[in-house]
Order: C-alpha cells, then structure tokens, then sequence
C-alpha cells in the first residue's frame, strides 16, 4: 500500500470487488443482465480512464514508433 499509494489501493479493491456484481449468462433476456452489463461498462470505463490519465501529456504511440 505505501509503494502504490492509497488512492490506487483503494481503486484496486473496489474494481476487484466489483466483479462479484458481474452476472452475465448466456440469456440476454434475463432480470439481472442490464445490471450486469453497466456493471461491466463501468469498469471498462474506470480502465479505460486510468489508462489514459497514465499516459499524462505523452502520445499512445510517440513519434518513433508512428513513423515504422
């Protein structure tokens, strides 16, 4: 936790924990399938978002790597 930080410790229990409320089947159709599809869209997105503030002001792929 000191190493990590607080804030990202504390990310990191809350995306673990949120896969418990993943309930996907294969019946689309079924009472809890919305809830368990924005679950998954959240944390996607959470992923998503922190992967981008990771990057901070630096390009996906920099200059060296666009020009191969």
């Amino acid at each position: 936790m000191l190493r990590f930080g607080l804030v990202a410790t504390i990310a990191l229990f809350y995306f673990v924990n949120s896969f418990n409320a993943i309930t996907l089947g294969g019946d689309w159709k079924a009472w809890f399938a919305p809830a368990g599809l924005a679950t998954l869209l959240l944390l996607l997105g959470i992923a998503l978002f922190a992967f981008w503030r990771s990057l901070g002001s630096r390009e996906l792929l920099g200059a060296d790597e666009a020009a191969v």
